[in-house]
């Protein structure tokens, strides 16, 4: 099956709310402490995205993952680096997959989609966040060439979690690289997301 991706759209902010809530609980449901694991709200989620997705330009720097049947599946979200980010000019704020679509390519295509989009951007490097109990994403990303970063904690009401940073510290390589041009293999065994 080939991953497919499309640009997000004003009328996707539903869609990537509801992908993001249901895939952080199906992702940490059982790696973290409750509430953390399910309290997130869909309506903070729509709340949260409104700016991203609806504003102008509209959905830039967003992409929505399709399954086989068309249907939105996952999505990421990139962008210039925040005071708070990772040690990158640039990072992914986001990247989902639903557990149903997981080990088909879309984290792949999503994260190739955002890494040529930064690079055509001027951007020279590329981090992110990731909890550092989701050895299965941390996995993903080192097999995509990126390097660990340092760690930090953040708390979720009365939960402490520790996220790491993973970086490319050559964003013109990987954009570049088989990953980022569509020819990579699916690793079937557990390091595609």
């Amino acid at each position: 099956m080939t991953a497919r991706t499309r640009p997000a759209a004003a009328g996707d902010l539903e869609t990537l709310a509801a992908i993001h809530v249901r895939a952080w609980r199906e992702t940490y449901g059982g790696l973290i402490p409750e509430p953390a694991a399910t309290g997130m709200p869909l309506e903070e989620r729509v709340a949260m995205w409104r700016p991203r997705v609806q504003g102008a330009p509209a959905g830039r720097g967003i992409w929505l993952g399709l399954d086989g049947e068309g249907v939105p599946a996952g999505f990421v979200a990139c962008r210039a680096r925040r005071p708070d980010g990772p040690e990158a000019e640039a990072e992914i704020h986001a990247l989902y997959i639903l557990a149903r679509a997981r080990g088909q390519g879309l984290g792949r295509a999503l994260m190739a989609e955002a890494a040529r989009f930064l690079a055509a951007e001027g951007f020279t490097s590329l981090g992110l966040w990731v909890l550092a109990v989701n050895a299965r994403a941390i996995a993903f990303y080192r097999a995509l060439g990126a390097v660990p970063g340092p760690t930090q904690s953040f708390t979720i009401g009365s939960v402490t979690l520790v996220e790491t940073a993973v970086i490319w510290p050559d964003l013109a390589a990987f954009a570049a690289s088989d990953c980022a041009q569509g020819t990579f293999p699916v690793d079937r065994a557990g390091g595609s997301v």
